[in-house]
Order: structure tokens, then sequence, then C-alpha cells
């Protein structure tokens, strides 16, 4: 009885003072911010507090029992991904969220957020977000400042044109085996893991040499596939990538003891971590098993790396660094680039007028060239591909892969000007730039903001263009500029685009470190959607006694259920049918 009363006070004691704490950090955050002049909300369970971790997950589903009071929506986990620019309206499109565990701005002001591009030094990129991809090494995306340049000098020269070119070739290749699969009798398909498999290879060949089929059933790889398991290995290379990414929150917060004699469920998920390691290390210190034509890739810069440039120019990479880039460019650009194609085809499937827009653009634009889609030209035949760069564009418009570019405001007050006025963005704070909320801003995409609507980029249209109506007299208001400047780059087709106001559009981050990967990206998915829509056309395919209205509604549900882990992805897929043309 003495031990549980003792137990009982020590309890109450560390309860007391942990209350006291919370009171006291949550004042003084409160002060701070009063300082900024910007304005706040108090949240007491915000900033991973362990309550807020625990009902985040589930507090969304209990919304229709709560009061109809728009504040609960920021425990919600991806908060930002379901709210879009409605919580921005109704408190400002400057959120100061204050708790007991610090002070988070979530910027959805252009204004700002252009500043915060434009100053790197002052509004450093919170590494700290990206613990959970470093568990091989530490890597281009987990870094800042003068590790980050040394990890970049090595990881940004094998993103060039000759790499573009791979990457434009071999997503044809794969979207074309696709598609035939696809379209084979009248049989529903659920594309979305084969969309990983597509974007897998197309990074396998580009990044490390090694040509996948997209057809498992005739993989002719020694060593890498989505079947074969080599001798050593106890996963194939495309199971253990699929289970890591499928994983990716447990193998960040377990400790790798319990992954690995834990239950099985575990240990399988161990086993994924020490497969795909082992793969990565077999990459990097063989040269791959296939060379792409001799062009330089990312493998050839890794192996590179590891040797370093002499002690003149600097210091290469350590082995676990190594590690860790490979890994980066071997899946972070596989979810984002996944996602936005699923995105973007279900949408195309829902809104059959813009597939046709799209089917006869496609016609038109291709009209000069082969019938076989393996003898389009990259230089010739990309530039003309200015309606599926808008498709692509509005999907990351809606569905942004992020919905959040995480810095923060380092050691000092950072001065922002914001409505007019200098405001105070206090030392040590979280400062997000929330891409949910600039994209689908009224005031900057116009009235049919919340629609999927690609033609809105076409500057050949006969559309007015991006504008906004005020509600009370009527007046539309021209958002955007009436003509977009030819870029230098003459491969890209931009000079067809409409460009959004700066600082609005960020899917691949902007300034300084945005994605390095982002035309690569951009060449990948418009030769896949070029090669899948060029002759097919799409549509939710029907369940027994349903409309097509009814299958359409189980597509839309899917879309909104989305969810953020990793990436904004559709997690409940749904069958598709597939119909040559």
């Amino acid at each position: 009885m003495g031990t549980l009363l003792a137990l009982a006070i020590c309890l109450g004691a560390v309860t007391t003072a942990y209350a006291i704490s919370s009171i006291i950090h949550l004042l003084y955050n409160i002060r701070e911010v009063r300082k900024s002049g910007l304005p706040y909300i108090i949240l007491p369970w915000h900033e991973m507090n362990p309550f807020h971790v625990l009902t985040c997950g589930f507090n969304r589903e209990l919304w229709q029992y709560l009061p109809k009071w728009t504040y609960f929506k920021f425990f919600w986990r991806d908060w930002c991904h379901h709210t879009k620019f409605e919580l921005f309206k109704e408190y400002g499109d400057v959120i100061c969220a204050v708790s007991p565990g610090g002070v988070t701005i979530y910027v959805g002001s252009v204004e700002v957020a252009r500043q915060m591009y434009e100053r790197r030094n002052d509004f450093p990129k919170a590494t700290k977000v990206y613990e959970y991809v470093r568990f091989y090494g530490d890597n281009v995306l987990t870094l800042e400042g003068a590790e980050w340049r040394r990890h970049n000098k090595y990881t940004r020269p094998p993103f060039s044109e000759a790499v573009h070119k791979v990457v434009w070739d071999e997503g044809i290749k794969q979207a074309y085996a696709a598609v035939n699969v696809w379209s084979r009798g009248n049989s529903g398909v659920m594309v979305g893991r084969d969309l990983r498999t597509i974007s897998m290879n197309v990074l396998s060949l580009s990044n490390f040499g090694v040509a996948l089929s997209f057809d498992c059933g005739n993989e002719t790889t020694e060593h890498f596939g989505q079947k074969n398991i080599p001798p050593g290995h106890k996963m194939s290379y495309g199971n253990a990538v699929n289970h890591v990414l499928d994983n990716i929150i447990p193998l960040a917060i377990a400790p790798k003891w319990l992954l690995r004699n834990g239950p099985e469920s575990l240990r399988k998920i161990g086993r994924s971590y020490d497969e795909l390691g082992i793969y990565l290390r077999e990459l990097t210190q063989t040269g791959g098993r296939a060379a792409t034509s001799g062009r330089r890739n990312l493998l050839g810069s890794l192996a590179k790396a590891s040797v370093g440039d002499g002690r003149e120019k600097g210091p290469g990479l350590a082995d676990a660094e190594v590690i860790g880039n490979a890994f980066i460019f071997a899946v972070a650009g596989l979810e984002t680039t996944t996602g936005t194609l699923h995105y973007a085809i279900i949408h195309l499937a829902l809104n059959l007028d813009v597939q046709d827009w799209l089917h006869r653009d496609l016609q038109e634009a291709l009209k000069d060239e082969d019938q076989d889609p393996s003898m389009w030209e990259y230089e010739k035949v990309y530039p003309k591909m200015a309606s599926v760069l808008c498709v692509i564009h509005e999907t990351l418009r809606l569905y942004a892969p992020h919905a959040h570019i995480p810095k923060w405001t380092a050691d000092r007050y950072q001065p922002v000007n914001w409505r007019g006025r200098e405001c105070l963005m206090p030392p040590g704070a979280s400062a997000y730039i929330t891409t949910t909320a600039l994209h689908y801003n009224p005031s900057l995409w116009g009235d049919t903001v919340k629609g999927f609507h690609p033609q809105r980029w076409d500057l050949r249209s006969s559309s007015e263009g991006w504008v906004r109506t005020d509600q009370e007299t009527g007046v539309k208001t021209p958002i955007t500029p009436p003509e977009t400047p030819r870029t230098e780059t003459q491969s890209a087709p931009y000079c067809y685009l409409r460009t959004p106001v700066k600082g609005a559009f960020a899917p691949f981050s902007d300034g300084w470190r945005a994605c390095v990967g982002k035309n690569f990206a951009l060449v990948e998915m418009t030769a896949i959607l070029a090669a899948l829509f060029r002759d097919s056309s799409v549509r939710i395919k029907r369940q027994e006694g349903e409309t097509q209205e009814m299958a359409d509604d189980r597509g839309r549900s899917a879309i909104s259920n989305s969810e953020g882990y990793l990436t904004v992805m559709i997690r409940h897929d749904v069958e598709l049918e597939w119909v040559r043309r």
C-alpha cells in the first residue's frame, strides 16, 4: 500500500511539474509571437505533443460527432491537405500556432513565401523534418549549409539533358508496355502499384544503368527486378523497394533491433530495409549491371564521390553518405511521380471532356511522327507536349506531393513584410510554406480553383485566363501576365504555358533548394502520359449493378480520401477500364 501511495505521489508530482512547465513555455511563446505583429492561435496539443500524436489518426473520423468548430481541424494530422485554403481564409494567410512545444508559422501568403525563398540564409531548410529518410545515411535532402553543398556537388550534375533523353525513351517504353497489358480484354485494373513499377524502372535505368521490364513474367535481368531473388538475397529488388515505401513510418520510428527480432510482420519490414541496403551497396560498388549508352548517370557520379576530388578540390562522400544518396534518388522521386500520375489518370477518367481535349492535342502534335512511340525523339517531340504539361501542372496544383515546404527562422528574429507592415518572426520557430494553401487561393487562381481544369495553363486556348471575380461588384481582375516569355531551354514547351504569380506554384519547392529532379520528373511524366493517352481512353470501371455515375462517385471518393504520409497519395485505389481508340 505504501509503495502504491509513493508511486501515486511521484506520478502526481511529475504531472504537476509537466503541467507547470508547459504553461510557462506556452506563456513565453505567446509573448514572443505578440512581438511579431502576426496573428496567432493557441494549440495546446500541437508540435508532436503525445496527446496530439495519439489522437490525430482518428479525430477526422470523429468530426461528425464534434461541434462544427473550424478550430478542431487544426488537430488533424494532415489538416493542410484536407482543408486547403479554408483555415487560412478564416484565420489569415499567415497563421502562427503557439503551443508549449514552440511556435509554428504556416505561410499561405505569396508575399511572405517569396521573401522566404529569396532569403535562403535567413530561412534555412528545416532538415529535422527529413530524419525519417536518413536511416541509410545523410544525403542531399537531409542536410543544409556547407554539408549540403558538398553532397549537391555530386548529385546535381547527372540531371542533364542527356539523362532526360534516357528518361523520355524509357518512360515511353514502360508506359506503352503497361497500356498493352491494361487494355487486354474488358478487365479492370488498379494502376497505382503498376505506376510505381513503371517509375521504379525508369529511375533504375536512368540513375543506375539497370534495365527492368514492366512485364515481370518476362524478366531477363540477372540481378535486379520485381521477381528475381539472386543468390545472397531473401527478397527481390522490386519487393524490397515496395515494402520499404509501404512501411516508411515504422522504419523511421521503430528501433532496428525490434525490426529484426520482433513479430513476423516487423521482421519482414526489417528484412526489406536490410535487403534494399544490400542492393544499394552492390549497385554503388559494382557500378551497376548495365550502362546507359556511356552517358553519365547518378551511379557514376556517386562512384566518383566515394573517391573524392583530391585534397585541393575538397572531400568526397563517405560510404554511408553514398548509400544515403543512392536511397534518396532510388525512392524519393518514386512516390511523388507515382502519386501525381495516379491523380492525373483518375481525374482524366472522371473528366472525359478533358481527356478528349488531351487526345485531340496529342493527335495534332504527333501527326507527323512515327506510329511506333519508341521512335519518338525526345528533342523533337517533347517541345510539342504542351497539353500534357498542362495536365501535369494542374494535377500538381491540386495535389502537391508535399503540403509544406519546411523552413525555420534559425537563431534570430526574421523581419518580413506582410500586408504593408514589417513583422518579426521569432527565433527558433518552424516556418512552413504551405503549398496547399497557395495552390487553392482563389485570389491567385480564380473562382474555379477547386476544379480540375488543365486548360487554365494553356496560352493557346481561347479562355480568358486566370481571373478573380468580385462577388459584390462582379468585376473580373486578371491574375497572370497575358504572355509567358520563351525559356532558354528550347526543348521545354513552356512557351505555351501560362506562368503563375511568382511563389504561388511550388510543387517542387522554389528558390535555392528547389528539387534538383524537377525537369527529370516532368519529362518522365510527360512521356508516360503521352504514351498512355495517344491511342487509349480510360474510365472508372463499373461494378455489377452500377451506373457510370455511381462508378465515378467511387473515383471521386478515392481522391477525397487521400492521405499524406511520405507524400500525399490515393490510398484506396479503384479499378479502371482502358479502351483502345
